[in-house]
């Protein structure tokens, strides 16, 4: 969700309307000064902009977010929405879907403390003794068919619950995906791991997400792999994010397709999910002005980085074909954007 960035701390509401497809129709810039170009992206998520400002207007089934660096199209915007469609509106944003927001002069906090606690009470996990680490380092999680049987729609429902709170707390992201693959049958030793993540949660009540106003706006990305992590069928895990220098808007972990043959393979195939992210992220940010085609990702293998830079070194590594086609066609799709813009 990238709402908060556009509001800078300076204008932010939430506002009500029971016309929530009307307002597609309707061009803000008609209430807003002219000259500013209102670009049509897809429906939930709508900008406008011009050479210094820029507005962002999302839609959530019968919400609205909209936030602005013009104190003239804020007032246009809230006065159209009122007068066109019967709006409502909820003052400044501080609270949507368990986000808690946070907007101060030197940037904006997010985080989801409330959530956290109506889920502690929700499992009767509200007066559980807390712990500093996620999940146990030296024994990993297991079918372990021999423990006894747990309530398969408790267990569920406890990684629903946390796979929501991975929207905003990165840290949990390994783990809770490490619990979640078992889900078919789980057992006491799994519902102990998820506890034991609802434990580390209540520890950190205040943690959440930073966004300063006052940094860089530049793309950079990290990739890393887990090799062989999944001890049940020996896949390696793929983990990621990126940053806008200090603001931390996407990160990944998902177990690999293909069970890699080695160190270097295993993370080149991350590197390519990578890669396809930060690709996806550019094309997004064409449409608000900004071009990131020079994206720095940094990997921490050098015979990885030697195979990303000299194709060469394809015929003398054991990376799949297919993750090289997929690399070079988004190089394809890359120089093909490049050409349009």
């Amino acid at each position: 969700m990238y709402y908060t960035h556009a509001v800078k701390g300076n204008w932010g509401t939430a506002v009500k309307t029971s016309a929530r497809y009307n307002w597609r129709k309707t061009r803000p810039n008609s209430n807003c000064d002219s000259g500013s170009n209102f670009i049509r992206t897809d429906h939930p998520l709508k900008n406008m902009k011009d050479k210094k400002d820029i507005m962002l207007v999302q839609v959530y089934v019968d919400d609205i977010i909209f936030g602005t660096t013009r104190k003239s199209w804020y007032d246009g915007f809230k006065a159209l929405m009122k007068g066109g469609f019967q709006m409502s509106s909820m003052g400044e944003l501080i609270f949507f879907l368990g986000l808690q927001v946070k907007q101060k002069t030197n940037g904006i906090f997010i985080s989801q403390d409330k959530y956290v606690a109506d889920m502690l009470k929700k499992f009767d996990l509200a007066s559980v003794k807390t712990t500093i680490t996620l999940i146990e380092t030296k024994i990993a999680l297991t079918k372990d068919e021999e423990a006894d049987e747990v309530d398969v729609h408790l267990y569920r429902s406890m990684i629903g619950s946390l796979m929501y709170l991975t929207a905003f707390m990165p840290d949990i992201m390994f783990e809770v995906c490490d619990c979640s693959r078992f889900q078919v049958t789980p057992k006491t030793s799994h519902l102990n791991a998820v506890k034991r993540i609802f434990k580390y949660l209540k520890g950190k009540p205040n943690l959440g997400l930073w966004y300063p106003i006052e940094s860089s706006f530049d793309l950079e990305a990290y990739s890393d792999n887990d090799y062989a992590g999944a001890n049940l069928d020996r896949k390696s895990i793929t983990g990621g994010c990126q940053f806008l220098r200090s603001r931390l808007i996407s990160w990944q972990c998902k177990k690999q397709t293909i069970v890699a043959t080695s160190i270097t393979e295993a993370e080149y195939v991350a590197a390519a999910s990578c890669y396809r992210k930060v690709l996806w992220i550019q094309n997004q940010m064409l449409d608000y002005g900004f071009n990131f085609m020079n994206t720095k990702i940094h990997i921490d293998n050098e015979s990885t980085i030697c195979i990303v830079k000299n194709p060469v070194y394809h015929s003398k590594s054991d990376t799949t074909l297919y993750e090289i086609l997929m690399r070079r066609s988004s190089l394809w799709c890359r120089k093909f954007t490049q050409t349009l813009m």
